[in-house]
């Protein structure tokens, strides 16, 4: 599961500081011929990976060709050994026109050995699914309308996939592409301001939508195999209040879910103040616990936030605050097992990732930037005791390329206890002309090389 991060005031702040140097080192700098809207031209952008369950995994990008105003996406295959299994680019699997951004690419391994792809045109608001076997071969393609994000999408457990359309619907689409059900009014009715969905393991989904009315509310919904809403309040409100900044889901492993999410705090009345609330929800619907506050949760400004399940139900949280990223473990009855949150200090750090390592832990990711030319992206490996494998405020760097995008990478749970990681790079700090990706194994061991592996290295 790909997990996505916002911007925060404090990371704003510090990268105001930087305008003016950066505009003076970077004026004129890039590699890259510019076309009239000052894109890139032969730019390798926003890859996405996942793993192909062999010890391998899919990643897709996308190469903008400016002369023909045109985005091309490209779907390759990596063995364990970090070789490139589909030739140099791997498959082409669409086009599309437009300065397309991070959200528009995603790829899911099936069920079989294969993978789904999905790209967006969100000029025209079109989704299109691809699905390849595990030799490359093109099965067959699908263009779907109403559809702006491609990370609306989420593993259906049987080698399709479904999908939230246009806000307020819900479509499967089978191992065969063929569309099992349609549902075009299944969510709240109030206005969105952002949606989550992640498979339920059993055919179906559960839906998390944040509001953007007056008094925002959070609400989960569960659409079952069938298509059916198997709760009988249907969405349920975990949240109702003045604000809802974040909010974050994932399964249990009981068929329930937990949810975190960021609520002002009624009582700071001179500095508003965040608080992070967690809370469990039964494969029924029904609320198992909830904790509205965690220790030391206040949260002057909100930034990254991430919630994971390890083997044994617990849940473990995430957010990051100006000391870096805390930590807290929930026990499946709503317990905190860890004394006090746990903090990895990063302070140059500007977005974060967070995934589970299967064996009761976590992987973070964090992309720093201590200068404009001095951009990493690293990863630190905790156990379920919170205790880091590498040095807290340093963690190990997935590439020596020191020219990172910052505000933006993906990272997925290899299958082995291990990650993998996917990121932009340029010369440029405000642009992706590069694509890159690495696998860390669970002893924290660097599987592709020191520099990861460039997706698009016959780009020169």
């Amino acid at each position: 599961m790909n997990t996505y991060g916002t911007d925060t005031m404090m990371r704003s702040i510090r990268a105001l500081l930087f305008i003016a140097l950066v505009i003076s080192l970077t004026a004129g700098c890039s590699c890259f011929q510019k076309d009239s809207g000052g894109l890139e031209i032969g730019a390798v952008n926003y890859p996405d990976i996942a793993p192909d369950n062999a010890g391998g995994a899919y990643a897709i990008y996308q190469v903008y060709l400016s002369q023909q105003e045109i985005n091309q996406f490209y779907l390759q295959r990596i063995n364990p050994d970090g070789a490139r299994l589909w030739g140099e680019k791997g498959v082409l699997i669409g086009e599309a026109s437009g300065d397309l951004g991070s959200g528009e690419l995603r790829v899911l391994a099936d069920d079989d050995g294969g993978a789904i792809a999905a790209w967006c045109d969100n000029w025209n608001d079109v989704m299109s699914i691809t699905k390849v076997n595990s030799q490359g071969e093109i099965l067959w393609q699908k263009d779907i309308e109403g559809i702006e994000y491609a990370s609306h999408i989420a593993s259906d457990g049987a080698s399709g996939i479904i999908y939230i359309v246009d806000d307020s619907g819900m479509q499967r689409v089978d191992a065969e592409g063929n569309l099992v059900w349609d549902r075009p009014e299944f969510l709240v009715e109030e206005p969105v301001a952002d949606l989550r969905i992640i498979g339920d393991g059993s055919g179906g989904a559960f839906v998390l939508t944040i509001g953007k009315s007056s008094e925002c509310s959070v609400y989960v919904q569960r659409i079952d195999g069938e298509g059916n809403c198997p709760w009988s309040q249907e969405a349920i409100s975990v949240y109702s209040g003045s604000k809802a900044a974040n909010a974050y889901i994932t399964a249990d492993g009981t068929g329930g879910v937990f949810v975190i999410w960021t609520e002002r705090d009624p009582e700071a009345t001179s500095t508003p103040t965040d608080l992070m609330s967690v809370l469990r929800l039964s494969e029924g619907g029904e609320v198992v616990w909830q904790q509205r506050d965690l220790p030391e949760g206040l949260i002057a400004d909100p930034g990254d936030m991430f919630v994971v399940a390890d083997n044994d139900g617990n849940a473990l949280v995430f957010w990051q605050d100006s000391s870096g990223l805390r930590a807290q473990k929930i026990s499946p009855g709503g317990e905190l097992l860890w004394s006090g949150d746990c903090i990895y200090r990063w302070p140059d750090g500007y977005s974060y990732n967070v995934v589970a390592d299967g064996n009761n832990g976590a992987i973070i990711g964090s992309s720093l930037m201590e200068g404009v030319s001095d951009r990493s992206l690293r990863a630190q490996i905790i156990d379920g005791d919170s205790k880091p494998l590498f040095p807290e405020s340093e963690g190990v760097a997935l590439s020596d390329d020191n020219t990172v995008y910052h505000w933006w990478f993906v990272v997925s749970e290899d299958g082995e206890g291990g990650a993998l990681f996917a990121w932009g790079s340029s010369e440029n700090i405000y642009s992706v002309e590069h694509s890159s990706v690495q696998r860390i194994s669970a002893e924290g061991e660097l599987l592709w090389g020191d520099s990861g592996i460039r997706l698009d290295d016959w780009n020169y």
